[in-house]
């Protein structure tokens, strides 16, 4: 039961706009001019379902968001900008893990790094434990356990990584969780991708290789 009430529990942090390229249309995210060269751009980044590891990985529609994710000191504010292509990947999830990732190309490398340095500042981890417990709501205890910077390789032009370590308790049982979120801009391009492990942490080889899967489809 734990771990059904954890999955459904991400699947309400998505919504609330986890990542900042997956919002739709709200007063802080940015302009859409999409164009074909560039929304095929992002289409072919996004991580697909070869990419992962190991095997008994479901695919969904990616969530929509509504009016982008932010919290008391952390509003990140996209208006100002123009993303010319915007894809987000399927959820990918099985009973120990759940990834997904999407890709915005912006209009120019300027408004990428801009765009980047919003998101990528270290009230990112408190926002993220305040939606996670918030989103679970009545369902179930949450007691974070810890958040902070990840250690991560240094990939694209600027790259930072994110962890939330949760404990959500239903009736008696409790299970942890390990959410990660990692972004990374190159040129006009930034990516987020979050993992979660269930119980366990995703591998950080697994997550590492695929940040640098791609980071290599990013021209």
């Amino acid at each position: 039961m734990a771990v059904r009430v954890l999955a459904g529990c991400v699947v309400v942090l998505l919504a609330a706009g986890v990542a900042p390229a997956t919002a739709a249309a709200g007063p802080r995210d940015p302009k859409r001019e999409l164009r074909p060269a560039e929304q095929a751009l992002a289409k072919r980044i996004v991580l697909r379902a070869s990419d992962l590891p190991g095997s008994g990985w479901h695919a969904s529609r990616s969530s929509p968001s509504s009016s982008g994710f932010s919290c008391p000191g952390f509003e990140p504010d996209m208006s100002d900008l123009t993303e010319y292509g915007h894809a987000s990947s399927p959820d990918f999830d099985r009973p120990d893990a759940y990834v997904s990732s999407n890709a915005g190309v912006f209009s120019t490398a300027a408004q990428g790094r801009t765009a980047y340095g919003r998101v990528a500042r270290p009230g990112l981890a408190d926002c993220l434990s305040r939606v996670f417990a918030q989103g679970i709501g009545g369902q179930a205890k949450v007691a974070i356990v810890a958040k902070g910077r990840l250690a991560f390789p240094g990939l694209g032009d600027r790259s930072s990584a994110y962890r939330l370590v949760v404990r959500v308790t239903s009736g008696k049982q409790t299970v942890g969780a390990w959410l990660d979120v990692v972004l990374l801009n190159r040129a006009r391009v930034d990516v987020a991708m979050i993992f979660v492990g269930i119980g366990r942490p995703f591998a950080a080889a697994d997550e590492q290789r695929l940040a640098r899967t791609v980071t290599g489809r990013i021209p």
